[in-house]
């Protein structure tokens, strides 16, 4: 018994050895061999900051500042999160290929002195490393670098390079509007030719100007749309002139508010300036110092027309609180409902429908939708044939009231003119959308219980 406690402990000591020398001990010298061959030897999560020193002579300096990082030089701003991460992470994550011991007379040949430029990293403990960057070795994707006061030529991956020279514009935060989209409770949005007011009752929003009904999804749309736009160019860091920019009779002004305090929040874009073939407008955004340039295609992204955010259906309803669906026009039909039993089609005989042939009419007629606004009035009905319509939709519920729409004239593309009876503008609509409610009545017309509409 005594001598197999013996071979145990032998085995287990064994055992033991193995694990930390053979296993342990191989991560610890496979992490030595690693930080060895790192260049600047600074842990990702130690560095402080990162000092860029571009050969044009630009000093760009950005510094950690608790879990976020800041530019502190040559401005104090916020940055582009993931172009800093992958900055200071290039230079953390650099390897030593290979090693080039020279005099000071030869740095030339490296193009190391003069360097291309130089990169200061320093950590959270106060080391600090200075490296000089210099030519691409004529081995692809390799590049000379070297450690100031220091002949040793060092051959790492030429990305160096590409992070070294990275502009404040690459580092810093682009984004043009800076806000949490779960507090807007109120939009407002005023151009040259619209003032849209857009609120938020618990879940709901409203359009109360002008007075439409409203589309929830272009709303959430066009908030998160907002914070992916990006200046094109920063121009001044901070301005004091509002005319300057066209700020005094801005293309569009839209103010946030922002949760129960109503804080708000404002992008403002002024007047327009060429670049080229291209045109872009300037803006500021509250909060924030600099003027920047936006692109035409995000100055009208911003500057919404009322159509934009309206709920495009031309008639919004309840279906189960109807009492007659009356169709006219080129096709005329009356449908009623008789308690639970159904819908009816009311003629010489009455014909019951069957669920599946309300369901498509319900689908057709809801799937008629504004595609353009034509008119912000409805006065000239005849210039567009609603005077006496194609066709008219008229839905009445129980409690007497009645909402449609009617469809007028086709335009050069077939397409056909539409208004409804809930708001004065004249509008197009799709021909698809229309021929659903055509190919409905025909083919009811067509089944041998239908009776005769003549």
């Amino acid at each position: 018994m005594k001598k197999i406690l013996i071979l145990a402990g032998i085995a287990g000591g064994l055992g033991a050895f193995v694990y930390f020398y053979e296993i342990e001990g191989s991560k610890q010298r496979e992490k030595a061999e690693q930080f060895e061959a790192s260049l600047i030897k600074i842990e990702r999560e130690d560095i402080q900051s990162v000092t860029l020193i571009q050969e044009e002579g630009e000093i760009i300096k950005y510094e950690r500042t608790g879990d976020d990082w800041e530019i502190t030089e040559p401005v104090r701003t916020s940055v582009e999160e993931s172009v800093v991460n992958g900055n200071y992470s290039a230079f953390a994550n650099a390897k030593i290929k290979r090693r080039l011991n020279t005099t000071s007379d030869k740095l030339k040949n490296f193009g190391l002195e003069p360097a291309h430029g130089e990169v200061i990293v320093e950590s959270i403990d106060g080391n600090k490393v200075e490296l000089l960057i210099g030519d691409e070795a004529a081995t692809r994707g390799d590049l000379f670098i070297s450690f100031r006061d220091s002949n040793s030529v060092f051959i790492t991956s030429d990305n160096l390079k590409t992070e070294a020279e990275k502009t404040l514009f690459n580092l810093r935060d682009k984004k043009i509007a800076h806000y949490d989209k779960d507090k807007v409770n109120r939009i407002e949005l005023a151009t040259k030719d619209d003032t849209i007011i857009i609120e938020k009752s618990g879940e709901e929003w409203s359009m109360t100007s002008p007075n439409l009904p409203v589309e929830v999804s272009r709303v959430n749309s066009y908030l998160n749309s907002l914070t992916n736009y990006s200046a094109k160019e920063f121009v001044a860091e901070e301005f004091d002139n509002l005319s300057q920019y066209g700020f005094d009779a801005p293309e569009a002004k839209l103010t946030l508010s922002l949760g129960e305090e109503k804080a708000t929040k404002e992008l403002v874009i002024g007047k327009a300036v060429e670049d080229g073939d291209d045109t872009n407008f300037f803006a500021y955004e509250s909060g924030r110092a600099p003027v920047f340039t936006v692109r035409e295609s995000n100055k009208n992204n911003v500057a919404r027309d009322p159509f934009y955010f309206q709920d495009k259906k031309l008639a919004q309803y309840n279906e189960n609180a109807l009492s007659e669906i009356r169709i006219s026009g080129a096709y005329q039909i009356t449908l009623t409902p008789q308690d639970t039993l159904g819908w009816y089609v009311s003629g010489d005989t009455t014909i019951k429908l069957e669920k599946s042939d309300m369901n498509r009419l319900f689908s057709a007629i809801g799937g008629v939708t504004a595609t353009e606004l034509v008119s912000e009035n409805s006065k000239d009905l005849s210039s567009y044939g609603l005077k006496e319509p194609f066709l008219e939709v008229v839905l009445t519920d129980t409690a007497g009231s009645s909402i449609g729409y009617s469809i007028g004239d086709s335009d050069e593309d077939n397409d056909r003119y539409a208004v409804s009876s809930s708001r004065p503008r004249i509008y197009k609509v799709s021909i698809t959308t229309v021929e659903r409610i055509k190919d409905w009545i025909e083919e009811i017309r067509e089944t041998d219980t239908t009776p005769s509409t003549e």
